[in-house]
Formats: structure tokens, sequence, C-alpha cells
């Protein structure tokens, strides 16, 4: 795989133009680094500033110079004679031998998954399995592109979500899922987001996405008359859905939940005569937390210890279909296996051209020794967790 080593934006004058690697980057770019300018240098010996602003500042500007080689910073690793200059010189490496590793296009949407069972389909009135959005992250293609939490992604390109994880499973290296390693929830997220990475930045994904609409309506039931005979002509379905953002003073965004999806209703019935339609979401007796009722039974027993009226919140569900551009991965969302990939790289490449021993034992993988925000990503690495 060729690499290209360059750094994005520029911040000072008087460098190369940007030189791409050579080839048989198994262990990372090759390659003796070029004189550099004295700009390059007063810079490097500014690292050791007693001021926390220069050197912070120092920082952006050695990320952000157009055109320099990591292999020329790598031949002045040296240069600092106190060991924190060093160590920050060394850190402004490894974060550009990361982002030129990443160079080969990972997909990105940015955003916080769970895959769940159970959610309604209005096309079909079954349920079927799709991605909740969690928690979308500020400036990463899902959020610009208007998906929020609590949005449910129910297909990729037609396809639903249960054949896009079948796919991902049947291409993985482990042939599917990993008995022993990983739970099934856990592993789903990774499938999915590995059929996300595939996908080159800039190419498009066409996505069905269902969303709770706002506000919810409140129909009034005689209190005196069973649910069935009052919604008579519907069939009732227990389904899950995913808390819209409006529901946040409740129940977190994206937190999955119970309701009682319509998945059918005739024309001229007391249930279409009281308001229903298909594809509503019964959320449960008005003032009550929706989720909190859920199934025609438990709607019967809140009706019997109602009142002479029985009121029920009921919100649709909008169906629509998206098309996604997808983006690429900052280098600070680098997920946990990307992060050790890099990293064994990183060391290899660094034993060869420094002469020097990693910092991070071989095969032991971590959160990025970076102490600063990556300019291309906005946010910093999540943690560990998963994100496509």
């Amino acid at each position: 795989m060729q690499i290209v080593l360059l750094l994005l934006a520029s911040g000072l004058g008087g460098v190369s133009t940007p030189v791409a690697a050579g080839p048989g980057a198994e262990s990372g770019p090759a390659g003796a680094g070029e004189p550099v300018t004295v700009a390059v240098e007063e810079l490097i010996v500014r690292l050791g500033h007693p001021d926390w602003a220069v050197r912070e500042d120092t920082r952006r500007r050695l990320l952000d110079m157009a055109g320099l080689k990591v292999e020329t910073l790598g031949a002045l690793h040296r240069r600092p004679v106190d060991h924190e200059s060093r160590l920050a010189l060394r850190q402004i490496i490894e974060h550009l031998y990361y982002r030129a590793w990443m160079a080969s296009g990972a997909g990105f949407l940015g955003f916080a998954p769970l895959i769940e069972d159970g959610l309604p389909d209005p096309q079909t009135g079954r349920e079927v399995v799709g991605v909740v959005v969690r928690e979308v992250l500020p400036g990463q293609p899902a959020e610009r592109q208007g998906l929020r939490s609590g949005d449910m992604l129910v297909s990729l390109d037609g396809r639903s979500i249960r054949e896009v994880l079948a796919g991902a499973a049947a291409s993985a290296p482990s042939g599917g899922l990993r008995p022993g390693r990983e739970r099934p929830a856990e592993e789903r997220i990774r499938l999915f987001t590995a059929e996300i990475k595939r996908r080159p930045p800039g190419s498009r994904v066409r996505v069905r996405r269902l969303r709770v609409e706002d506000p919810a309506r409140v129909i009034a039931l005689p209190g005196e008359v069973e649910v069935d005979r009052s919604l008579a002509g519907c069939q009732l379905q227990v389904v899950r859905i995913a808390a819209p953002p409006a529901w946040g003073g409740q129940i977190a965004p994206g937190t999955p939940l119970a309701v009682t999806a319509v998945t059918a209703v005739e024309e001229g019935s007391a249930a279409r005569r009281a308001g229903l339609r298909i594809g509503d979401l019964i959320l449960g007796p008005a003032g009550q937390a929706p989720g909190s009722v859920a199934g025609p039974e438990a709607l019967e027993q809140a009706r019997a210890s109602a009142g002479q009226v029985f009121a029920i919140e009921v919100v649709s569900l909008k169906d629509e279909e998206l098309i996604l551009e997808i983006g690429g991965r900052p280098v600070d969302m680098l997920n946990p296996e990307d992060l050790a990939e890099a990293q064994a790289s990183f060391a290899a490449w660094w034993r060869e051209n420094s002469g020097e021993a990693s910092l991070r034992p071989a095969g032991r993988g971590g959160t990025l020794d970076l102490a600063w925000r990556s300019r291309s990503g906005g946010a910093a690495y999540r943690g560990g967790r998963v994100l496509p």
C-alpha cells in the first residue's frame, strides 16, 4: 500500500511540495529526510519554550505546515536536548504518520450506533433489525447531513440491516462472529462499522431512516369501554423504537424502549374514527413516560384503572430515504483495531528510521498519546468505542 506522507493546510512557507513515500509500506513510510528550512528548525527549538501557549502554537504550526515530510522530522528528532521537547516532537511525528496511514481512506459517518431488534417497518408491518443512532459527533458527516439521536436506519442501498450484517460477517477475516471474545451486540456494531469503513470517502450510500415525529397527539377513549372495542378494526404490535431528542426531559435521546405500533387499520373502523393510522405508535397513557405501558393487554389494564376518560398519546413514524455522503475518518477517531494496527506500523517504522525502541511496548494498544486535538478531527478519541 502506498502511503502519502504530507501535512495538510499551509501554516508557513518555504517548504517543499507534498511528496509521496515509496511503496512497500507494511511497516510504514520509508525514505531519507531532505534538508529543511531554518523556519522548521526554529519551530523545533520552540517546542522547549517555557510558555505552554507557545509550545501548543508550535505544535499546531508544525502539524499545519504544507509539504513537510514525516521523514524530515524523523531525522531531526534528536535535535532537542530536553526530554519533553523530544517527546513533543515524537508525538507530532506519530500524529503525522497516522494521518498519512489513514490517507488510504476509511469511510466514516461519525455516530455512536446500537444494533436493535424489533424495530417497526411501516411498509411491511413486521419487526426488523435496525441501527439506532445513539449520539452524533459534532461536526462529523452524520451531523452535517441531518442525522440525529433517535434516528433508526433500517436499510442500506436497498439491503436490510440484517442482510448488511450477514454480508459483513461472511467477508470478515474470522468468518463472522467470534464467540467467547465479544458479546453479539458488540460484534454486530463492529460488522456494521466495517461496512461503512470499506466505503471510500466521497462515496454515497442510500439509507432508509425512521424518525419519531413530534409532537404527540392525544386521543381520548371512553374509560368504560375496553381498549379492544374502542380501537376495534386495528392490529397492534409491541415494537421497539429509539427516543427522539424531544423526550430528553424524560428519556435520554437514542434510548431504546417498547411501544405499541399500529400495523393495520380498517377503513370506517372504530380505530380509524378515533384517529389511528398505519404506522402510528401508541406511547402509552397520556401524562406517563413513553414506553411505560406497551401492548394491548397493558393498555387495557391501564384503562381499567382510569376514570371516565382514558387518553393515550400517539406519535407518527416518518419513513424516508436519504443519500448520505461518506466522509473520511479523522486521526483522533481511529477505532480500537485500526489504532492497534497503526501503532504497530508506526513502532516498526520508528525503530527502523530512528534506531530507538518505541515508547509503547509492542502489541500494546491504547489511546493516541497526543496532548492536543487533531486539526482534522475536532473531537477527542472516544475511549475505545467503535464508531462507524
